[in-house]
């Protein structure tokens, strides 16, 4: 084993930067490596719609990277829990692959996609578009239940 003398001080070993986009790819893969999270195109696809999933990503704060996964899911999922499936998942794969610990990772869904590859129209699969939805902390603290059911 090397000498802990001989080792440089930690100030001048220099530094690793990890760019946005590349936090952002592993967090691509890592949303689609879960069941229900589909890789879908809506409008035109990539020319005027949007394709997901999309991921944005701040690398910039010093207590850790910030990420925001937007994704299409297949229709019927159970949204709260693959959205919970999405936060572990991506924060396992950004952790293990870059050796920082993501702060907040925030998951929205944008599409909910029929079997059929279209997206769910009203009395199908509910609206489509992005919704906000608070989910329970990462750390499992409170549950969100939804009206008339019980803990």
């Amino acid at each position: 084993m090397a000498d802990p003398a001989d080792a440089p001080a930690r100030a001048d070993r220099g530094t690793l930067v990890i760019a946005d986009r590349v936090a952002a790819k592993i967090a691509t893969r890592a949303a689609l490596s879960v069941d229900a999270v589909v890789r879908h195109h809506s409008g035109l696809g990539a020319v005027v719609g949007a394709t997901y999933p999309q991921v944005r990503v701040d690398m910039a704060p010093s207590a850790g990277p910030q990420l925001m996964v937007i994704v299409a899911l297949r229709w019927p999922s159970a949204v709260a829990d693959v959205c919970r499936q999405v936060r572990q998942q991506v924060t396992r794969d950004v952790n293990r692959l870059t050796g920082l610990t993501p702060t907040r990772v925030d998951v929205s869904v944008a599409q909910m996609v029929s079997s059929s590859g279209r997206p769910g129209r009203r009395g199908d699969a509910g609206r489509s578009g992005a919704r906000l939805v608070e989910l329970p902390a990462a750390d499992g603290g409170c549950e969100y239940r939804g009206e008339g059911e019980q803990a």
